[in-house]
């Protein structure tokens, strides 16, 4: 009856309590085998060691991210720059969503027509382009377009070429008749020169191109720039576009203000870009 009454009271009660809690861990420690209590702690260092370097080295903070994602960017920058660096010296070849038509370059041999000292020449195919894109030269172009438009053969060229210290705009078109009469302008002076119906803003560059088509003086063709290139020059395309001077560089990017077509922009605009001495539009 004195044990129960121990029991019943505080410390009886303390004394039980740890009586029974020592008993349980003495009965795990006998049952559990002692080398795989080790092996246990041994495997959670491990785990614990493991997540320690994963975190380390493998899972970068945010700054580090961002430093790693700004390289990527800046090496795939330089990377495009540089191919389209690349591109322009090496093709010279722009594609461009315009109304002209694929086809044949230097059509009727029209360089040897061009005389050498030119600042800027092009090439067209498609007649259809005249009138837009030069119709800031004035109300005549469009009468010149509708009277021969369907006298000519597409394919056409324009150049500007410097006499007494202004340029003067030419054109060399391909009648389907040689007999054919554009009619009378005062802003154009027009002749029939072998195969080509030749307008131009200026007598004496009409003078010239008659000289350059007989020989007498060195067209196109023997212009040292054009024949350094002129190999590659694909033979057709939709517009050929070569510069031989600063004049005529300046020239054609003046164009994006003196034309109101929106697509001889967007061909001036792609010039501009290449920053080349000529450029084709496929």
């Amino acid at each position: 009856m004195k044990e129960v009454r121990e029991i019943g009271s505080s410390e009886g009660k303390s004394q039980y309590l740890s009586k029974s809690i020592h008993s349980i861990f003495k009965h795990i420690i006998d049952e559990v085998n002692p080398r795989m209590i080790l092996i246990g702690v041994g495997i959670g260092i491990l785990i614990t060691v493991g997540f320690y370097l994963v975190a380390r080295f493998t899972i970068p903070s945010i700054t580090g991210l961002n430093k790693i994602l700004k390289m990527e960017f800046e090496e795939v920058t330089q990377s495009s720059e540089s191919k389209v660096e690349e591109k322009k010296v090496v093709s010279n070849i722009v594609e461009l969503n315009v109304s002209l038509k694929t086809g044949l370059f230097n059509q009727k041999r029209v360089i040897e027509y061009v005389p050498y000292d030119v600042d800027l020449y092009l090439e067209f195919n498609g007649f259809d382009s005249f009138e837009p894109y030069f119709n800031f030269m004035g109300g005549e172009v469009f009468t010149l377009s509708e009277n021969i438009k369907d006298k000519v053969n597409p394919f056409f060229s324009a150049f500007l070429a410097t006499r007494d210290g202004k340029q003067y705009w030419t054109f060399i078109m391909f009648p389907t008749k040689l007999d054919l009469n554009p009619g009378t302008y005062k802003d154009f002076y027009s002749e029939i020169v072998g195969e080509a119906l030749v307008i131009s803003t200026n007598q004496i560059v009409l003078t010239d191109i008659k000289s350059a088509k007989a020989g007498t003086m060195k067209s196109l063709a023997l212009n040292s720039s054009y024949v350094s290139t002129r190999n590659t020059i694909p033979v057709e395309g939709k517009m050929l576009l070569f510069t031989f001077s600063d004049g005529g560089k300046n020239a054609a990017n003046d164009l994006l203000v003196k034309t109101t077509s929106e697509e001889l922009k967007l061909i001036i605009e792609a010039f501009k870009i290449l920053d080349s001495n000529y450029m084709v539009v496929k």
